[in-house]
């Protein structure tokens, strides 16, 4: 009866012997996590460099583009300013001032 209570006890979540095994894995996870530790680092460090790169060129060809639409639609405007002659020229001039009087 003494045997199967303690057979029941140690199930196999609770084996002894797992314990003894955890502790000899932790040096290696320990000695892993250093090594492993400074070069994700440096790939981190790598990787948004590159990426910060990747953005500036990315923008640079952005602003390029634009100025080209940009100037494309200025050139378009000044034509359409140039064929079109203003209708009602007063328009454009400034109002007659009145003489000031003196009060």
């Amino acid at each position: 009866m003494c045997a199967s209570r303690m057979a029941s006890f140690y199930n196999d979540s609770m084996d002894p012997m797992a314990f003894a095994a955890v502790k000899e894995i932790i040096p290696a996870l320990v000695a892993l996590a250093f090594v492993s530790g400074p070069v994700v680092w440096y790939w981190i460090k790598k990787n948004h460099e590159f990426r910060l790169k990747e953005l500036e060129l990315e923008s640079g060809a952005r602003v390029q583009e634009l100025e080209k639409r940009l100037a494309t639609v200025e050139a378009l405007l000044g034509a359409q300013q140039q064929l079109r002659a203003p209708e009602r020229p007063e328009l454009f001039e400034a109002p007659p001032q009145p003489a000031r009087q003196r009060g």
